[in-house]
């Protein structure tokens, strides 16, 4: 029985320690003057879908199909990206 108490204490106190180290990871923010924050915005290319051989009417079945899955409530939200030959359509 005291094996088994000890056992259970264990594990509470290393879950404790390992909620500890993941708040406290989590918590960080990256400083303003990061490498991150000194690169310019990047505008992607774009392009309508026929000028990359893609179906407008056919992406369109994209947008229907998750609305639909939201109207449903099957999820809460969706969001697609579609790019071909490096722009986005």
């Amino acid at each position: 029985m005291r094996k088994k108490s000890f056992q259970v204490l264990a594990v509470l106190v290393g879950l404790t320690f390992l909620a500890g180290i993941l708040q406290s990871q989590t918590t960080t923010h990256p400083k303003s003057d990061s490498p991150a924050s000194s690169h310019p915005l990047v505008v992607l290319p774009t392009a309508t879908p026929e000028e990359v051989g893609l179906s407008s009417e056919r992406l369109g079945r994209i947008a229907r199909s998750i609305q639909a899955d939201v109207d449903e409530s099957r999820i809460s939200g969706g969001v697609s990206l579609v790019a071909r030959h490096g722009k986005v359509v």
